[in-house]
């Protein structure tokens, strides 16, 4: 999936997410628009899309302490993403950030 330059970026930058089948951490480049959060194997204009998630799709966005330090957790009705932040303040500004534009898109 190409990057859509058309939409509002909200909030980018590189968090760990675990992987669905072999629960590695890769790090990966995420960009959360006013109506998707998607991650990027890379920062680099052609870099491949790992993960497109519609906000409206999002059912719950969570801080995740106990699992891993600075984790949180998006879960949809068919799934849950793991991520991990830098620190505390990272993990907390990505929860509020994305649980408010979820809320800004329903209104």
């Amino acid at each position: 999936m190409e990057r859509n330059y058309n939409l509002e970026v909200i909030k980018t930058g590189f968090l760990k997410k675990r992987s669905k089948i072999f629960k590695f951490w890769n790090s990966r480049f995420c960009i959360l628009t006013e109506t998707y959060f998607f991650t990027y194997k890379g920062i680099e204009k052609n870099s491949e899309c790992t993960n497109s998630i519609a906000l409206s799709a999002i059912m719950n966005v969570k801080n995740t302490e106990n699992d891993y330090i600075n984790s949180f957790s998006i879960q949809t009705n068919n799934s849950i993403l793991y991520f991990i932040a830098e620190n505390n303040e990272i993990r907390n500004d990505w929860v509020n950030i994305i649980n408010k534009t979820i809320i800004n898109l329903c209104k």
